[in-house]
C-alpha cells in the first residue's frame, strides 16, 4: 500500500515550515539569557582573535559594548568606560585565559529585571557560580547586561 500527497498540501506545508523557521530563527538571540550567552561567545571570539594575532577588532568589541547598560569605553583601554563594565570584562577574559567552561544553571525573573547564575567549570575540577544582571531598560527592545548590579550581586554584599 502506497501513500500519495496531493501536490496542492505540499505549498501550504512548505509555507508552515518557512513562517515557523523565521519565527524561531528571529527570537534566537533574544531574551535575558540570549544576552549573556552572546556576551561570552563575542568575548570569547575576541580573546581567539588575539590569540591568532589579530587584535581587537573594532566591530567586536562594538558588538560587546552593544550587550551592557553600561559603556566600557571606546576599547578595552580607555580609561573613561564605566569601570563595572571593565570589571566584569576582564573577569571573563580571565576565565577564558584559564580554559574554563560555562553554563547557565538558573535563572531568577522579575519584571524588567533577570538574575542568571552561570557555573564555570576549571580542569582541576573547581566550580563556581557567577550571577549576571540582564534588564530591560525602560525605551529599550534589548536586554543588556547590568555590570555595576552584576558586580554588587557578586562581590559587593
Amino acid at each position: 500500500m502506497q501513500f500519495t500527497v496531493p501536490k496542492a498540501s505540499l505549498l501550504p506545508a512548505f509555507l508552515l515550515a518557512c513562517v515557523v523557521g523565521v519565527t524561531f530563527g528571529s527570537l534566537r538571540y533574544y531574551g535575558p539569557e540570549s544576552t549573556v550567552r552572546m556576551l561570552h561567545t563575542s568575548l570569547k571570539s575576541m580573546y581567539d582573535e588575539q590569540l591568532e594575532g589579530k587584535g581587537i577588532q573594532k566591530w567586536r568589541w562594538s558588538e560587546i559594548r552593544g550587550l551592557m547598560v553600561e559603556d566600557p569605553g571606546d576599547s578595552p583601554t580607555d580609561t573613561r568606560g564605566n569601570p563595572y563594565a571593565m570589571r566584569v570584562i576582564s573577569g571573563l577574559y580571565t576565565e577564558f585565559q584559564n580554559s574554563a567552561r560555562y553554563s547557565l544553571a538558573k535563572t531568577d525573573r522579575f519584571p524588567r529585571e533577570v538574575r542568571i547564575a552561570v557555573v564555570y567549570s576549571h580542569a582541576n575540577g573547581q566550580r563556581y557560580p557567577i550571577v549576571y544582571v540582564v534588564e530591560k531598560p525602560v525605551g529599550v527592545r534589548e536586554w543588556k547586561l547590568n555590570a555595576t548590579k552584576t558586580i554588587q550581586a557578586n562581590f559587593l554584599n
